[in-house]
Formats: C-alpha cells, sequence, structure tokens
C-alpha cells in the first residue's frame, strides 16, 4: 500500500479526502495547499511526537487528522479532543474519508437526506460522551455516512474499518506533575506545528477573556513562548469590556487583539459556522480571521468539566454538555490554523485531575462558591495575576439558542434574509412519523407531570420514556432550518473545487 498525494488548489487549505478502492495498491489523498505531506503520512494539525506516520499515530495529544501508513497497514487519524471528527463512506468497492462532511458528500456525489430533522441532534450528540454518540447519519441514497471520534482506524484490505482508541497520558498525583504534563505537551506540540518541513509554520495565539479557562491556557502558552490573545467586548452587554481580557493580557506583558464579538454579523461566515452541524454558537470568533490564519489557536473549551472542584462525573467517556468549539471546523480549514483545545489533555484522568483540586496542597487557592477552580487560579495568581481580576465570575462568548425567535439576533441583517429566503425554498421537513413522535413525547412528558403528584413510580416510568424519545421533543421551527442552510453553501462551494480539480 501507498499514498497517492494530490495537490488541489481549489479546495480550502486544510482539507482532505482520501479515496481507495478495493484491492488498490494506492490510497489516493486529494489535499489543500497546506496539508502536510510526508513520505508515510498525509495530515493537517498538529500532534505531541514526531513529524511521522508513528508519532501522528501514537501521540497522546493530537490535535490533527490524517492518513498514515504504519506497520504494513493503512490507518486514519483523528484528534484526541472531540471538537472535530472524520467522516467515512462506503460505497461498494469504495471508501471515501474527508475531515469535512461537505467534502466528502462532495466527491461522493452524494447529498444529505432533506427530510430528515435530526442531523444537528446527531452530530451534537458526541457532548453526551463517546458511548453515547451517533457514530451514522443517513444520507438521501439511504447510504450511513459514519463519523468517527477520538480514535485510530485501521483500515481493512476489505475495507472494513477498525477503530482503536487513543492513549490518555498520566498526569501524576500533584500540582506540579499535572501543570508539567500541560506544558510538556503543548510545548511539542507547538514545537510539531512549528517544524521547518511544513508548508507553512505555525505560530500559537491564545484566547484570553476574565474566565479560569483562558486564563490558565493562557499562562501556560506563554511560558512557551506565545505573545498574542484574542479578546473580545460585547456591546450588548450591561458591562461590554466585563469579559474582556486586555487588562490581563498587558499584565502577562502580551499583546491584545480585541474585537466586537458581534462583529462576525457583517460578515458572510453564518452558513461556515452553521455547516458543521453543531450550531454555529462559535462564529463570534470570526471577527479575528485575519489574526488567526496559520496559527496554533490554544483554546479552554472544555475546561468547565475538567477543572471544576466540583465535579462529580469522573467517567472516560469525556463527557461535555455542550459542543461549544466544534463550529471551528470549516472555518479553521479555510483560514490554515489548527485548534488545540488544552483541557482535552489527559482529560480521561479528570478523576486524578479532581484530585488534586480538592487537595490539601491547593486549599489556599479555592474561593467560596460553586465557580472554584484551584488549579486555574494557583496558574493565574502564580503568574501575577490578582485575585479578583479573574474568575470571579462565570460568563460566556460562545452562547447557544434555543428558539426560532432568536435567530435574527444570532444571524444579523446581513445573513437574516439570504436564511429567510432559503427557509421560504426549503420548508422544515415535517414527515407524519416525526410529528407523531413528538406529540407523543410532549404527552408522555405532560401526562408524568400530571400523574407524578399521586405515583412518584408511574412519573419515573412515564419520564423514562418520553427520554427514548427526546429528540422528537423540539418543535419544528425555522431554527431546524439553519444547518441544511449552511450545509447547502458550504456542499455548493466543494462542488464547484471538486470539479475543477486536477
Amino acid at each position: 500500500m501507498r499514498l497517492e498525494a494530490r495537490l488541489q488548489t481549489e479546495l480550502p487549505a486544510l482539507a482532505w479526502c482520501m479515496q481507495l478502492q478495493q484491492g488498490d495498491e494506492a490510497a489516493q489523498v486529494d489535499h489543500g495547499a497546506e496539508v502536510l505531506v510526508l513520505p508515510d503520512a498525509i495530515a493537517e494539525g498538529c500532534w505531541a511526537g514526531a513529524l511521522s506516520a508513528e508519532g501522528l499515530l501514537t501521540a497522546d495529544v493530537c490535535a490533527a487528522t490524517g492518513v498514515a501508513l504504519h506497520q504494513g497497514a493503512l490507518w486514519l487519524c483523528t484528534p484526541t479532543h472531540t471538537l472535530s471528527r472524520l467522516h467515512s463512506l462506503r460505497l461498494g468497492s469504495r471508501l471515501l474519508v474527508s475531515n469535512s462532511l461537505a467534502l466528502v458528500c462532495a466527491a461522493a456525489g452524494r447529498e444529505l437526506d432533506a427530510g430528515y430533522a435530526f442531523y444537528k441532534d446527531d452530530f451534537c450528540s458526541i457532548q453526551d460522551g463517546l458511548s453515547l454518540a451517533r457514530r451514522s447519519v443517513p444520507l438521501a441514497d439511504g447510504h450511513q455516512l459514519h463519523l468517527h471520534y477520538h480514535c485510530n482506524v485501521r483500515v481493512g484490505a476489505d475495507l472494513r474499518l477498525q477503530e482503536q482508541a487513543k492513549a490518555c497520558p498520566d498526569i501524576g498525583s500533584s500540582y506540579e506533575s499535572y501543570r508539567a504534563l500541560l506544558l510538556e505537551r503543548i510545548g511539542a506540540a507547538l514545537r510539531n506545528a512549528a517544524d521547518e518541513r511544513r508548508p507553512v509554520g505555525l505560530q500559537p495565539i491564545s484566547t484570553l477573556s476574565r474566565g479560569y479557562d483562558s486564563v490558565t491556557c493562557t499562562v501556560l502558552a506563554r511560558e512557551l513562548g506565545c505573545q498574542e490573545v484574542l479578546c473580545f467586548r460585547d456591546p450588548e452587554a450591561q458591562e461590554p469590556d466585563a469579559d474582556n481580557g486586555a487588562a490581563l493580557a498587558a499584565r502577562l506583558g502580551m499583546q491584545a487583539h480585541v474585537a466586537q464579538r458581534t462583529a462576525y454579523q457583517a460578515l458572510d461566515v453564518c452558513p461556515l459556522f452553521l455547516s458543521t452541524g453543531t450550531g454555529g454558537e462559535d462564529v463570534f470568533l470570526a471577527a479575528h480571521a485575519d489574526v488567526l490564519r496559520h496559527r496554533v489557536l490554544i483554546s479552554g473549551f472544555h475546561g468547565d468539566k475538567v477543572w471544576d472542584r466540583h465535579a462529580s462525573n469522573f467517567s472516560p467517556d469525556i463527557v461535555r454538555g455542550d459542543p461549544s468549539g466544534a463550529d471551528l471546523e470549516e472555518f479553521r480549514l479555510d483560514l490554515g490554523f489548527f485548534h488545540l483545545p488544552v483541557p482535552f489533555i489527559a482529560c480521561q484522568r479528570k478523576q486524578a485531575i479532581h484530585a488534586i483540586s480538592a487537595g490539601e496542597a491547593l486549599a489556599a487557592w479555592r474561593v467560596p462558591g460553586d465557580y472554584d477552580r484551584p488549579f486555574c487560579r494557583r496558574l493565574g495568581e502564580d503568574a501575577g495575576l490578582p485575585r479578583e481580576s479573574f474568575g470571579m465570575k462565570k460568563r460566556v462568548m460562545s452562547r447557544a439558542f434555543s428558539r426560532g425567535d432568536q435567530i435574527s439576533s444570532y444571524l444579523g441583517p446581513h445573513a437574516e434574509p439570504a436564511f429567510r429566503d432559503y427557509l421560504a425554498r426549503h420548508p422544515v421537513a415535517r414527515r407524519p412519523q416525526d410529528l407523531l413522535l413528538h406529540t407523543l413525547q410532549r404527552g408522555l412528558t405532560a401526562l408524568g407531570r400530571t400523574l407524578g403528584r399521586h405515583s412518584y413510580r408511574l412519573q419515573r416510568l412515564l419520564d423514562a420514556a418520553a427520554q427514548r424519545l427526546s429528540r422528537h421533543a423540539d418543535d419544528f421551527h425555522a431554527q431546524r432550518a439553519l444547518f441544511p442552510w449552511g450545509f447547502a453553501q458550504r456542499l455548493e462551494h466543494y462542488q464547484a473545487a471538486w470539479q475543477r480539480r486536477v
């Protein structure tokens, strides 16, 4: 087996798609201009290891996707975080795999099922953990598109795919050992990203607000040479600069790039962020597009679950609670930046991390209330940040919206007319069976509330039945059309690029 790399300048910088015909000796990989091509691997992203197939596949911190030849077999690689995925499609004796949902559909000449109303539910299910995430979605022709997270995938001679879980590093049992592990792995990934053998050497930049997670990541990144941060003002807030990290950046001696949280509304980017199927809430980062190009973005996504002293779920399943951070993928492929979410490093050692936070060694850095992350606070204060300057109130820049009447405030005046035009031509799917199950789910929920006054056991039974139909709970409002709208535009872009490929 060998890899046949085919540069396609029409594709986004970091996009790639592999095609393999059963029995062929070469796997063909069409790729964008900034995808790394090695003798034994084709990849985008960075990892804490050598710039080789073995380094890619064995790294226990990986912010990359790719194809590799190792020990006589063909392998696929996903990141060790769950913010991105690989997409595979088997069409008879032909296998297609890509780091882009829209690209694999364009390459296969397939489309999503216009009548299927639950794509967003399926893609967001990864927030419930690896074991509960849906691993396939339907296409219009009846084929299933498979989704791969947090694994290496061995491709058999018969094109069958066998997933192997990623390794997880040991963090030790102390603040010092965990801190050292994070520094070592982040540093290794940054050296990998800056390697001179890459088409473009990437330099780090961190997000910085006044919350715990971004402060933690920025302090670590600064120690490894990072000099710049991304900050935001929120003009819709009562205090627009309440979460602006620029003052903290000044204390740390770092350059702050400050943008308005709503600046994205003047840009034609909403479809790009919606096209991944995970909600589009990270679109505010588009305001920093010029600064993000050719960078390693160091972020704190998932820090709330990993560093919270009051955490109680210690499952190694990587349970999150929201899909924030996952919307960046198509935007990232276009701009050519990597994404390294630090809290995912060794996050499956969550119980050991919690033991460190709850231990006596960090008692001096605990504060009253529910918003308490002693590991983060010690890092920030040791770096010279005053206690009251960060981690005092929980705020978020990624904001999900759950009602149809919030669409206008999300899209803004630039994008809303285009969406409304699409919605008029493509009404939200309302299959009879979906409407029936929606009615049943609502009925079971209401009945459980009523009968629960008389029988706790009966209420539990009804609630359990309603929970099994939870994906049918939402009304069929306009919000369900946001993903199809964004995906349709992204698919059209890839279809045109695929037709022009060499």
